[in-house]
């Protein structure tokens, strides 16, 4: 009985004890490879997480400057820094740019501007004014990526045609 199993099977006997024994002798080489191709897989994956991001960035982007196109044509008060500048007979003011849930005031009464206001920021972000828990109207809602030439409408819209905007430059916290 153990001759007839060994003719029969002796070829399948012969190739597996050889696999089971290059296995044995190669484990180390193959869970390596496992690793390998684990740590392919996860940063293939978060190439394709990183791809997916900027893609929903850049429609978010355009979606915000749609909105922001839409306010300034509706009109947007411009924010200004309180401190101006007198050069002969007129005074300049710089647009600032706008910072979330920060109280606008009025430049002239101090007073808070009224929630439910547009305004728009020294690099054509718009914000529409809301009360926050103290009853403060704060900038929320803040759009960015408005077009300069819009901006640039609605101020002179505003100022008059000798209206010049000078825009803001950012510099790099240190």
């Amino acid at each position: 009985m153990r001759n007839r199993f060994w003719r029969r099977n002796k070829s399948r006997i012969i190739f597996g004890t050889l696999i089971v024994g290059s296995l044995a002798l190669n484990h180390k080489g193959i869970a390596r490879n496992m690793t390998n191709m684990e740590n392919m897989r996860i940063e293939l994956e978060r190439q394709a997480n990183y791809q997916t991001m900027l893609e929903m960035s850049e429609d978010n982007l355009a979606e915000q400057a749609k909105i922001a196109d839409a306010r300034l044509s509706r009109g947007c008060i411009p924010v200004v820094d309180p401190n101006s500048k007198k050069v002969g007979e007129f005074t300049y003011f710089n647009l600032v740019p706008l910072q979330k849930a920060a109280p606008v005031r009025d430049r002239t009464n101090k007073s808070y501007l009224v929630a439910g206001t547009c305004v728009v920021g020294a690099n054509g972000e718009t914000a529409i004014l809301r009360e926050n828990q103290e009853g403060t109207p704060v900038a929320l809602d803040i759009a960015a990526g408005g077009s300069k030439e819009l901006v640039d409408k609605n101020i002179r819209r505003i100022a008059g045609s000798k209206a010049r905007v000078y825009w803001n430059t950012p510099i790099k916290e240190q």
